[in-house]
């Protein structure tokens, strides 16, 4: 996995099991099954309800790629080529840092695949010179150590519409 000067991910990044890859209008219906399933996004703010919504989301990612050089992007495994989960980053109102993002379709859950893709992703992120943050529910315990795991510490807490969220942080490598 290589970042340009630029800052910009080189895709896709493939790990042991999965890749990370960008999202394509052809990820519709991939996308809207992982993030319109109700019991994979309990604990996740960017759940679509409906496929109309999912495919917006999706075009905002591609237009993210597209401008900020990274985006979230799908996960697929790569024994079965499918789509499992999404994980990369939103931009922020800092150019010098992206917040984290991962969810992968609850059917896949206990597998390690949310750590292998954030470690992953955040390795990729701070490689190419930003600063990597994620917030996350204070009762979402699994999501935190997928962070942890990944080298996230938790730094603080801010309240957003649906409540508090705590602040994680990755600095660039020393």
């Amino acid at each position: 996995m290589t970042a340009t000067r630029a800052g910009t991910i080189q895709l896709p990044i493939n790990t042991e099991r999965l890749r990370l890859r960008a999202l394509t209008t052809d990820d519709g219906e991939g996308v809207f099954a992982i993030l319109g399933h109700e019991p994979t996004t309990r604990e996740v703010s960017f759940g679509q309800p409906t496929l109309e919504a999912a495919t917006k989301w999706l075009h905002r990612r591609m237009v993210n790629q597209q401008s900020a050089g990274f985006s979230m992007w799908g996960v697929d495994e790569h024994e079965e080529e499918r789509l499992v989960g999404l994980c990369g980053f939103f931009p922020t109102d800092d150019p010098h840092v992206a917040e984290l993002g991962y969810v992968m379709h609850a059917d896949f859950w206990g597998r390690g695949w949310a750590t292998e893709a954030a470690s992953a992703a955040v390795f990729a992120m701070t490689a190419s010179g930003r600063h990597v943050v994620a917030t996350i529910r204070p009762d979402n315990r699994a999501s935190q150590r997928v962070a942890t795991k990944a080298g996230l510490a938790e730094v603080g807490e801010k309240t957003d519409s649906r409540g508090l969220l705590t602040i994680w942080r990755k600095p660039l490598s020393q």
